[in-house]
Protein backbone atom coordinates (compact mmCIF):
# COMPACT_ATOMS: atom_id res chain seq x y z
CA UNK A 1 0.00 0.00 0.00
CA UNK A 2 1.14 3.29 -0.52
CA UNK A 3 2.93 2.81 -3.48
CA UNK A 4 2.53 4.03 -7.24
CA UNK A 5 -0.24 2.71 -9.03
CA UNK A 6 1.53 0.97 -12.03
CA UNK A 7 0.62 1.97 -15.47
CA UNK A 8 -0.22 0.92 -19.30
CA UNK A 9 0.22 2.40 -22.53
CA UNK A 10 -2.11 2.88 -24.96
CA UNK A 11 -0.30 0.37 -27.41
CA UNK A 12 0.30 -2.30 -24.64
CA UNK A 13 -3.54 -1.87 -23.93
CA UNK A 14 -4.39 -2.10 -27.70
CA UNK A 15 -1.86 -5.49 -27.93
CA UNK A 16 -4.00 -7.38 -25.17
CA UNK A 17 -6.96 -7.57 -27.61
CA UNK A 18 -9.48 -7.00 -24.54
CA UNK A 19 -13.18 -7.24 -25.14
CA UNK A 20 -13.95 -5.30 -21.91
CA UNK A 21 -11.92 -2.73 -20.77
CA UNK A 22 -12.80 -1.08 -17.21
CA UNK A 23 -10.85 2.12 -16.06
CA UNK A 24 -11.03 2.73 -12.42
CA UNK A 25 -8.23 5.33 -11.82
CA UNK A 26 -7.11 5.44 -8.18
CA UNK A 27 -8.37 8.44 -5.98
CA UNK A 28 -10.75 9.61 -8.96
CA UNK A 29 -14.25 9.73 -8.91
CA UNK A 30 -15.54 8.59 -12.47
CA UNK A 31 -15.71 12.25 -14.01
CA UNK A 32 -12.32 13.24 -13.08
CA UNK A 33 -11.17 9.66 -14.22
CA UNK A 34 -12.93 10.59 -17.63
CA UNK A 35 -10.78 14.34 -17.74
CA UNK A 36 -7.68 12.00 -16.92
CA UNK A 37 -8.10 9.79 -19.62
CA UNK A 38 -8.50 12.62 -22.33
CA UNK A 39 -5.78 14.31 -21.02
CA UNK A 40 -3.56 11.85 -20.68
CA UNK A 41 -4.82 9.38 -24.27
CA UNK A 42 -7.25 12.02 -25.91
CA UNK A 43 -10.57 11.61 -27.55
CA UNK A 44 -9.13 10.42 -30.43
CA UNK A 45 -7.18 7.26 -28.99
CA UNK A 46 -9.94 6.60 -26.00
CA UNK A 47 -12.52 6.50 -29.77
CA UNK A 48 -10.56 4.47 -31.39
CA UNK A 49 -9.95 2.13 -28.34
CA UNK A 50 -13.76 1.95 -28.39
CA UNK A 51 -14.02 0.76 -31.77
CA UNK A 52 -11.88 -2.86 -30.00
CA UNK A 53 -13.29 -2.85 -27.14
CA UNK A 54 -16.72 -2.02 -24.59
CA UNK A 55 -15.48 0.25 -22.42
CA UNK A 56 -16.19 1.60 -19.04
CA UNK A 57 -15.02 4.09 -16.31
CA UNK A 58 -15.63 3.32 -12.55
CA UNK A 59 -15.81 5.59 -9.79
CA UNK A 60 -12.08 4.52 -8.49
CA UNK A 61 -12.37 6.77 -5.36
CA UNK A 62 -15.65 5.02 -4.00
CA UNK A 63 -15.47 1.88 -4.79
CA UNK A 64 -12.76 -0.27 -6.63
CA UNK A 65 -9.57 0.89 -4.89
CA UNK A 66 -10.34 0.82 -1.49
CA UNK A 67 -10.83 -2.29 0.68
CA UNK A 68 -12.81 -3.18 3.12
CA UNK A 69 -17.14 -2.86 3.24
CA UNK A 70 -16.95 -1.70 -0.54
CA UNK A 71 -15.14 -4.61 -2.07
CA UNK A 72 -18.73 -6.47 -2.50
CA UNK A 73 -19.67 -3.04 -4.79
CA UNK A 74 -17.14 -3.37 -6.50
CA UNK A 75 -17.28 -6.44 -7.43
CA UNK A 76 -21.13 -5.58 -8.20
CA UNK A 77 -20.11 -2.92 -10.36
CA UNK A 78 -17.77 -4.71 -12.63
CA UNK A 79 -20.03 -7.39 -12.88
CA UNK A 80 -22.26 -5.22 -14.51
CA UNK A 81 -19.41 -4.09 -16.88
CA UNK A 82 -18.71 -7.42 -17.90
CA UNK A 83 -21.64 -9.31 -18.18
CA UNK A 84 -24.71 -7.38 -20.44
CA UNK A 85 -26.92 -9.86 -18.53
CA UNK A 86 -26.43 -8.27 -15.06
CA UNK A 87 -26.34 -4.72 -16.41
CA UNK A 88 -28.32 -2.53 -14.14
CA UNK A 89 -29.29 -5.69 -12.24
CA UNK A 90 -27.13 -4.17 -8.91
CA UNK A 91 -27.91 -0.48 -9.81
CA UNK A 92 -24.50 0.80 -10.23
CA UNK A 93 -24.33 0.99 -14.44
CA UNK A 94 -26.21 4.55 -15.63
CA UNK A 95 -24.93 6.14 -12.00
CA UNK A 96 -21.68 8.17 -10.59
CA UNK A 97 -20.27 4.59 -9.79
CA UNK A 98 -20.20 3.15 -13.22
CA UNK A 99 -20.85 4.09 -16.49
CA UNK A 100 -19.73 4.06 -20.96
CA UNK A 101 -16.66 5.80 -21.67
CA UNK A 102 -19.12 7.93 -23.58
CA UNK A 103 -21.13 8.95 -20.77
CA UNK A 104 -18.09 9.68 -18.30
CA UNK A 105 -16.42 12.07 -21.76
CA UNK A 106 -20.00 13.84 -21.38
CA UNK A 107 -20.07 13.97 -17.67
CA UNK A 108 -16.39 15.20 -17.64
CA UNK A 109 -15.64 18.67 -17.61
CA UNK A 110 -13.12 19.92 -20.44
CA UNK A 111 -10.24 21.97 -19.94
Amino acid sequence: SGGATPSISYQSLLDSKPDVVIFALCGFGLTRAASELLNSWGEEQLRDLQKKATVYVVDGNYLVNRSGPRLTESAEAIAEAIHIDLRGHFGHYGTDFLCSLDDAINMAPRG
